[in-house]
């Protein structure tokens, strides 16, 4: 094992099938995102936004709210917001 910065460590015996570098072994905190698409919209948005940090995913997203659908920056649709993110990347 090769330890990194943070605790993370390689196993430099694991690689994929084309060779790539070896991946950290201890889980870390992944991508999580938002998907327009499971939000009906009059515009029929079908843009997904994705972070590794939950705070930027969330202001990301209320920017994108306000400025493409109107919405509002509440309290409540803050909320609404952190209830729909989603761990992992996005569906094609």
């Amino acid at each position: 094992m090769t330890p990194l910065k943070d605790g993370l460590e390689l196993d430099a015996d694991k690689r994929d099938i084309l060779g790539s570098p070896p991946q950290p072994t201890e889980d870390v905190m992944g991508r999580k995102f938002v998907d327009c698409r499971e939000h009906p919209s009059e515009s029929h948005c079908s843009l997904a936004i994705s972070a590794d940090n939950e705070d930027e995913l969330l202001e990301a997203v209320v920017q994108h709210a306000k400025t493409v659908h109107g919405a509002q920056d509440t309290p409540e649709f803050r909320k609404q917001i952190k209830e729909s993110i989603k761990p992992g990347t996005p569906p094609t």
